[in-house]
């Protein structure tokens, strides 16, 4: 349950702070281990490694450091720690990488070089006031009060927060109302409620639906005749929590959710953080991805240094550059990626191997999302990597805008609208 009291925050962050224990798929890695190999011609290994050594001369790592960051980025572990099956795993997997982009690392290991190691740093955090979370509440409430004004209605799922809206009209009729427990509902109106597809919504970091207010205003008028679920993720919207929640969680429950409403499949619309959870959807539960637009979307491309580099270990410079769009966007993500809970969230319970989303776990109808200025997300390698893909993904860029820009471009934002339209409407 996601409340606290605003004391002993020492102690909360002594708990917060331990090392989380990633429960490792190895059927997965290996799988992961393979598809990167392909991403050869995609990805320089220079700007790679390089990344993710701060930015250290591609020259001075050596084969031990890229083991080293190996067993931390598969196993969460150091290499001695690792079984000498695993070791050997390891050490093939990097002479593979030497084979495949043609290179050769030297021998041993430099000491002097570290990565960004952010499951195992001290969380990077500062305590904002209060009075701080208590607006984030208040704006929490308005947008309850909203959600409820336009017709949806509130329940929980395994303690996560969601709306549900029916159609005005269709075959559900427009004096339908959900029931969300499923107490009273006969058999012939559960099978009407599965040949209507939903729309569910999928939100990222930050103050939680309300930015998304305007767009998704928009999107419930466009889309009146669709089902419609929004779901609330508390731990990354500044609201007072307790702990934050894991990706497969949230997956687990959106899909007991569409479920428990009586739907067989839906569109699922995912932006920023969303996209990590509308990824664990297409990987989980397959066949209940009827279609999915990602905005935005970190979840492609997640093993490249660009994401943690930028919300994790980028400090904004202080000037008169802040009082720009920019500017802005770059402060007010600073102060959200230094949120205690928002922090476990990517610096503890964030294992990027399950998380990425590969072109080959997508559905048939899929739509990505693009920014041309996105610092996030690497735009112009998740553009070569569907490129290189035999699979049909469409793919828009936004030509200017940062990450979440779109939120601030009106026709944008209706282009994305009439993207759900159709994706919602497609046939298998």
């Amino acid at each position: 349950m996601c409340t606290q009291s605003y004391v002993g925050l020492d102690n909360r962050y002594m708990i917060v702070n331990e090392e989380w224990v990633e429960k490792i798929d190895v059927d997965r890695v290996q799988e992961v281990k393979e598809r990167f190999l392909e991403l050869h011609g995609v990805l320089s290994i220079h700007d790679f490694i390089t990344g993710w050594f701060h930015g250290a001369p591609y020259e001075q790592i050596h084969r031990g450091n890229v083991l080293d960051f190996v067993a931390y980025g598969f196993y969460s572990k150091r290499p001695q720690d690792l079984s000498p099956k695993t070791q050997a795993s390891s050490e093939r997997f990097v002479n593979e990488v030497e084979k495949r982009w043609g290179v050769k690392f030297p021998e041993g290991r430099n000491p002097d070089l570290k990565f960004m190691a952010h499951l195992w740093e001290p969380l990077r955090v500062f305590h904002k006031p209060l009075l701080v979370h208590m607006i984030s509440e208040t704006w929490g409430v308005g947008m309850h009060m909203y959600l409820r004004a336009t017709g949806f209605k509130h329940a929980l799922m395994g303690g996560m927060s969601y709306w549900v809206r029916l159609p005005t009209s269709g075959p559900l009729g427009s004096d339908s109302s959900p029931n969300l427990m499923h107490e009273s509902a006969d058999e012939s109106s559960q099978q009407e409620l599965s040949l209507t597809r939903p729309i569910v919504f999928l939100h990222g970091v930050g103050l939680g639906l309300t930015p998304y207010i305007h767009f998704m205003r928009m999107l419930f008028a466009a889309t009146n005749s669709h089902p419609m679920i929004v779901l609330e993720f508390r731990h990354v919207s500044m609201r007072l929590c307790l702990r934050a929640s894991e990706v497969d969680h949230a997956a687990h429950a959106v899909a007991a959710i569409v479920q428990q409403q009586g739907f067989k499949e839906a569109c699922i619309v995912g932006h920023s953080f969303g996209t990590f959870v509308a990824s664990r959807l297409c990987q989980l539960h397959p066949s209940l991805v009827q279609s999915l637009l990602i905005i935005d979307p970190v979840c492609m491309l997640t093993c490249c240094p660009q994401l943690l580099h930028s919300f994790v270990y980028k400090v904004p410079v202080w000037g008169l550059n802040l009082l720009t769009p920019l500017g802005l966007m770059d402060l007010a993500r600073f102060v959200c990626s230094r949120d205690l809970i928002i922090a476990e969230t990517f610096c503890r319970k964030f294992c990027w191997h399950s998380l990425m989303l590969w072109p080959e776990d997508m559905p048939k109808a899929t739509t990505i999302s693009l920014s041309a200025n996105d610092d996030l997300v690497p735009k112009d390698l998740v553009v070569a990597q569907l490129e290189a893909s035999p699979l049909p993904v469409k793919v828009i860029v936004h030509p200017t805008a940062g990450h979440g820009g779109y939120l601030l471009d009106q026709q944008f934002q209706e282009n994305l609208i009439q993207e759900v339209k159709s994706l919602v409407s497609t046939r298998p």
